[in-house]
């Protein structure tokens, strides 16, 4: 191994400067001893060495049929030393010369035995015979080598799923798929069947590093999260490393998930082909010249190809279909090394017509050199790039922009293990990584009048050296212990702001909201000026004691830290999510986990038995203020909170490895808790800072119990069948307490957030495999059970509202693999008997097995009966004065479907800063409406609201902003490419002033009522900001699209101004009034308002009061267009 020198001098350059000097000494350590094991090769033959004398044997394991390498195979020699092969299939040895029995064991692979005769240190490569049986039976005899953990070995908390086992299991649409294969192992969950983020001990899913050959996938969602970009024909092998992190990891909080891509054949050419139901896949190996090989595989959905058939014109111009593309070329280079270069990528693009559309997809390719010296040094260097970029392309009125987004990384490692003797290891490298941000920019497309809009860019450097040492003490004992020192600079051009006091979010007691903090300054920092350093040790140490042969006792501890935060306010990450670098506000997070677990593999082999406890707590963590608005934000400091979690748990794993049907079971017992604010909290009032006034509360993604079953069975030479059956407690919900109205839409007022939880979900898969000469038809049924709930009000009256996480579904798939070689089988011919019987009642049962709704009934808590405020002071344009209206409500029960019950009573004032005072009387008519006299209100002034209501004083203030006037107000059909063209809708021109910052919203009055939006998916008020329209002429605008008029109907469009702190207040409100609960939504929560209650401030007040100036526009429908 060699480093040039401009290589290791722009690495240096990258590294925080106290890790300078240690990466010297990391870089020519691994030069020295290269050198120094080259040099030791003499120049005439050595003589036979005694018997006893240590000698070393290493080598590589590859197939015999295509010189793929073998992965995590077991290496036993005389039975009692026991190795195994690394992620490049590299073994290594330290035996006694003389004559040594070696067995090699690997899933899916023949058994390997055989004798050498050691006389001196050598290199010896194996090759692997194909187990002949079906893929889908794995009818191998088993040993204590095949178990994905050896009892023997120091790792633990690790799962393996490889290429052969993925292909068993029953998979969504008939795709296999390694992500959504994880979570069928214990201490892995899912938050929705419907997403592939996958949560790993409580942890987030952006707390999971996902490496495809070592480059980094950020995102790896296809159709929004429901399958995952990795391609089980291109994915030989994933392994997840949840606890026990070895050091030369790192980045993440909770767990890595390390896939490594298929080798191509160096024998032979090979190819095959896929059909399914929505997508089609190829792959194709063959070799290169010098026993190199390479590999080229594809998939890609055809739904787009269906619309084209339709003769709806707005379904055939639509779009939606996703691909992926896998490639990997492995190349021999002397007689112990290896030049291995693979890329990928992945694409999903989905709109309508030539106004809307939406893509994102990923990018990586990795280059590595492997190196196998004087048997003893195995050494690795790699250079991954990885690209993750989304783009959208809209309409705002008849212009359209198109916003891209885009997340860069180029990773450079050194990897160096050193085998000193039997059962001692060193491990040691040093990585570092380039990181590049684009948070989000949008430019006008082609003549288009938007304006262009860029958040600034990010950038950061992190480097890491690591260290690690293992040792086997006698038979018994083994120990393995590290530390990896990271290193992160937050690095310019960059603009940073300073806020009052330091603090860039600060918390309104009265309100019992956050607020941003106020800006004060700000500092501008060059191309490569360093903004923020942080440097952080991260421990790492497992130990194992054996009980007996098959037995073991294991634990471990693992402190791991991580430097990028997911800017994520849903359920789920979406494609549109934010990665935001430490700073000098938003520190790292970092975690530390202590694990203990006992293995044992059974007399006979057959079972693989698990059971680990594990404790973590993590510091740091970040969540949302309510109403945060993520995207196009330069302030992402002013919408985050950090703060602590913590998890335990137990679990659970056992695997049958033979006889005639096999699988595993695995059951998770654990509990997921975080907090955020105070970690003192004197009194339990909700009005303390932080989430649920500071207290600890179940994460999004906990379950107290998750089951998976997995079993496999072949009903016949021909046929093979597969069933997965799952079992969890419900996620955390918060449920409502009361309701409310507020500018004529339903609010709920909720309880503390996560302190409920929905209904229990389970869930059955059945898969059913032919295989022929020719090639695998697989037909699959998914049954979805999932759940209504019934919710009961204290009182006793009852209500169904639908789950919105979970919904009653079935799913069938089918897909056609052709193979260009046959599969053989080993079942007997009497397994034959009756196999058509029982296959025709498998798959009948397979779709009676459909869940239905089942509705159950879960109690709702009454709330405080609590002040709901709806107040507008107005000025509008054209008028010297208008009589001013503020309506006070209260809350009613959740279930009530009658009006909202009146605040009467009350003595309702206006104040402005220079003392004018605006006194309001109850109207005769309305109980709960207070008038006041004509008042002509003025553009810059800050007016406060005074209500005295049953004894208390409220509060609220706002400052009239001005609005630009509307020019023009007609009707055309609608322009948007979303929902129904026909009808007519109001159309208007503005143009937005310049040099300021503009908060619109419309309200739409059609024959005198004020009508909202009509569209299913946005019954909400119409809000914007003139982000990408400062100082533009905006041209027919439908701000309520999905509301048509008929001609003779007078119409009226209203265009108000709002303050910065009434704009984030509706963003809050559209929030939850458009909140579905579904992957993609965000975390339920009440909607603060500005109004304070004086008096008792826990008795907090709902609603907002808000002043504007407002444009109005009025017109009759024509007859015509």
């Amino acid at each position: 191994m060699s480093l040039p020198f401009r290589t290791v001098r722009a690495l240096l350059n990258i590294l925080p400067s106290p890790l300078v000097f240690p990466t010297l000494l990391a870089v020519a350590a691994p030069l020295v001893v290269s050198r120094a094991l080259r040099a030791q090769a003499p120049a005439v033959p050595r003589p036979t060495p005694a018997t006893g004398t240590p000698l070393r044997i290493s080598g590589t394991l590859r197939s015999a049929e295509s010189r793929e390498v073998v992965r995590h195979a077991r290496v036993v020699a005389d039975r009692t030393v026991s190795v195994e092969s690394n992620e490049e299939g590299v073994y290594f040895l330290t035996l006694a010369a003389g004559t040594h029995r070696l067995a090699v064991r690997a899933i899916g692979f023949a058994p390997f035995d055989t004798t050498i005769d050691l006389r001196a240190s050598q290199t010896l490569d194996i090759a692997l015979q194909r187990s002949q049986v079906t893929l889908a039976t794995v009818a191998v005899t088993a040993t204590s080598e095949q178990a994905d953990i050896d009892p023997k070995s120091l790792d633990m908390s690790i799962a393996r799923l490889d290429v052969t086992t993925l292909r068993q299991v029953p998979a969504a649409l008939g795709e296999v798929d390694p992500i959504r294969s994880l979570t069928l192992l214990p201490g892995v969950s899912s938050s929705s069947d419907f997403t592939t983020a996958i949560n790993v001990r409580g942890g987030g899913a952006d707390q999971n590093l996902i490496l495809l050959d070592e480059a980094t996938i950020y995102n790896p969602a296809h159709i929004l999260g429901f399958l995952s970009v990795f391609n089980s024909d291109a994915v030989d092998d994933a392994t997840l490393y949840k606890g026990a992190i070895p050091p030369r990891f790192g980045g993440r909080l909770s767990s890595v998930v390390d896939l490594r891509q298929r080798e191509g054949n160096a024998n032979d050419f090979a190819g095959s082909a896929t059909i399914g139901l929505w997508r089609r896949a190829s792959r194709s190996r063959g070799r290169l010249k010098g026993k190199g090989s390479w590999l080229i595989a594809a998939r890609r959905s055809y739904a787009d190809l269906f619309a084209k058939a339709s003769s709806d014109p707005d379904i055939k111009n639509s779009i939606a279909y996703f691909y992926d593309l896998n490639a990997k070329a492995t190349k021999p280079l002397g007689d112990h090394g290896t030049l291995v270069a693979s890329g990928f990528l992945g694409r999903d693009r989905f709109g309508a017509g030539d106004m809307f559309s939406a893509g994102w997809g990923n990018k990586s390719g990795t280059l590595r050199w492997n190196e196998i010296v004087r048997e003893r040094l195995y050494s690795k260097v790699t250079l991954a790039a990885s690209d993750y970029d989304y783009r959208l392309m809209f309409p705002i009125g008849r212009d359209s922009a198109q916003w891209v987004a885009r997340v860069k990384s180029l990773d450079f490692k050194v990897d160096e293990s050193l085998h000193l003797s039997a059962g001692h290891r060193l491990e040691f490298g040093l990585q570092g990584t380039l990181h590049g941000f684009n948070p989000g920019e949008v430019s006008p497309r082609g003549s288009s009048n938007i304006s262009r809009k860029q958040v600034p860019e990010r950038s950061a450097t992190a480097g890491a050296l690591y260290l690690g040492e293992e040792r086997e003490f006698g038979e018994r004992w083994a120990l393995r212990y590290g530390a990896r020192l990271s290193g992160f600079v937050r690095t310019g051009t960059a603009t940073i702001f300073q806020y009052a006091n330091n603090a860039p979010v600060v918390y309104d007691s009265l309100l019992g909201r956050y607020e941003p903090g106020v800006v004060v300054d700000s500092t501008r920092y060059g191309a490569g000026d360093k903004v923020k350093a942080y440097g952080a040790i991260e421990p790492r140490a497992s130990v194992r004691f054996s009980l007996s042969e098959g037995t073991s006792v294991k634990a471990s501890y693992a402190r791991t830290v991580q430097y990028l935060h997911l800017a994520s306010k849903t359920n789920s990450p979406t494609p549109l999510d934010v990665w935001e670098p430490a700073g000098p506000y938003l520190r790292p997070q970092r975690a530390d986990q202590v694990a203990f677990g006992v293995q044992r593999i059974t007399p006979g082999q057959a079972w693989d038995l698990s059971a680990e406890a594990f404790v973590k707590r993590s510091h740091d963590v970040v969540d949302f203020v309510d109403g945060a608005d993520v995207i196009l934000n330069e302030k992402l400091e002013t919408l985050m909170l950090q703060g602590e979690g913590r998890a335990y748990g137990l679990e659970l794993f056992a695997r049958r490895q033979v006889g005639r049907t096999t699988g595993w079971v695995s059951y998770t017992l654990s509990r997921a808790e975080q907090r955020f604010g105070s970690r003192a909290v004197a009194s339990s009032s909700t009005s303390a800072p932080g989430i649920n006034g500071g207290k600890w509360y179940a994460s999004p993604y906990d379950k107290t119990h998750d089951l998976s079953v997995v079993a496999m069975r072949p009903l016949s030479r021909k046929w093979n069948a597969g069933a997965t059956f799952t079992f969890a407690t419900g996620l955390p919900a918060t449920y409502p307490e009361s309701r409310y109205v507020v500018d004529g839409l339903i609010l709920a007022e909720y309880g503390p957030r996560n302190a409920a939880r929905l209904p229990a979900y389970h869930r059955l898969d059945l898969a059913f495999t032919r295989k022929t000469k020719r090639g695998e038809l697989q037909l699959g049924s998914s049954t979805l059970t999932t759940v209504s709930t019934r919710s009961r009000s204290p009182s006793g009256s009852r209500r169904r509202t639908r789950s919105p996480r979970k919904r009653c579904s079935c799913r069938s798939s089918a897909s056609c693999r052709a193979s260009p070689t046959p599969v053989t089988s080993s079942r007997e011919p009497s397994m034959r008997q009756n196999h058509r019987v029982r296959l025709t009642a498998l798959l009948l049962l397979s779709l009676v097995l459909t869940a239905c709704e089942r509705v159950v009934d879960v109690d709702v808590a009454a709330g405080d009966r609590l002040l709901v405020v709806e107040g507008r002071l107005e000025r509008v344009l054209g008028t010297a004065a208008v009589p001013q209206r503020v309506r006070l409500t209260t809350t009613d029960a959740y279930f009530s479907n009658a009006a909202p019950p009146p605040a009467a009573g009350a003595a309702v004032r206006v104040t402005d800063d220079v003392g004018t005072t605006l006194t309001y009387a109850a109207s005769p008519n309305e109980p709960g409406l207070y008038l006041s006299p004509p008042f002509a209100a003025q553009v810059g002034r800050r007016y406060t609201l005074h209500v005295t209501w049953e004894g208390e004083q409220y509060e609220a203030s706002d400052r009239l902003e001005s609005v630009a006037p509307i020019d023009s107000l007609y009707f055309m059909e609608r322009n948007s490419v979303i929902g129904p063209r026909e009808g007519l809708r109001a159309t208007i021109d503005t143009r937005d002033p310049a040099g300021q910052r503009n908060y619109y919203m419309w309200d739409q009055l059609v024959d005198g009522v004020r009508l909202i939006a009509a569209d299913s998916a946005f019954k909400a008020r119409v809000i914007a900001n003139d982000d990408l329209v400062e100082g533009k002429q905006v041209s027919e605008f439908q701000p309520y699209g999905g509301i048509s008029v008929a001609p003779g109907q007078v119409v009226t469009v209203r265009q108000i101004a709002l303050s910065d702190a009434g704009y984030r207040y509706y963003v809050a409100l559209t929030d939850q009034v458009v909140n579905d609960g579904s992957p993609f939504a965000v975390a339920t929560a009440s909607v603060r308002g500005n109004v304070a209650n004086r008096t008792r401030p826990a008795r907090r007040a709902l609603g907002y009061f808000m002043a504007g100036e407002v444009s109005e526009a009025t017109r009759t429908v024509p007859a015509t267009k």
